[in-house]
């Protein structure tokens, strides 16, 4: 699905809309299909993990990332690629449906998490540049030399 998202670096907003649709304006398939992360009191993050065929997931610590089935952690590291991908260009549609899933304060403590690996990281700055950083009213300013 990230293919359809952008071209060359530019989104396709029609595509972009079409699958927040799908994915995350459906209450059923974004509590079955989404993994939301949230910010514990300790300073650490958690992962929402649906582990068996209910509804019903599990809070699981994002450092314990070693525990999970590899098709697990292969399925949340490209839900973030992709949630990253909706959110390029300002998408305002795909902004309102994640922003409570990728809040900017835990976004922040993950990507400066030294116990996770790399690329988890590097996922998580995309999170925080097309969701956090780059938005409305962002506009070049005029600074007097």
């Amino acid at each position: 699905m990230k293919a359809i998202c952008s071209c060359h670096g530019q989104p396709i907003v029609n595509n972009q809309n079409d699958i927040v649709s799908i994915l995350l304006e459906d209450d059923h398939s974004r509590s079955y299909l989404m993994m939301p992360v949230r910010m514990k009191n300790d300073g650490s993050a958690d992962v929402l993990v649906n582990n068996n065929k209910s509804d019903v997931g599990s809070w699981t610590s994002l450092n314990t990332y070693r525990t999970f089935k590899k098709k697990t952690y292969g399925y949340f590291k490209a839900l973030i690629d992709l949630s990253a991908e909706l959110c390029l260009g300002r998408n305002g549609k795909a902004l309102a449906n994640l922003q409570d899933m990728y809040n900017f304060d835990t976004v922040k403590i993950i990507v400066k998490d030294r116990k996770l690996p790399y690329d988890v990281r590097a996922l998580f700055m995309r999170i925080l540049l097309n969701m956090h950083m780059d938005r409305e009213p962002l506009e070049p300013i005029q600074i007097p030399s």
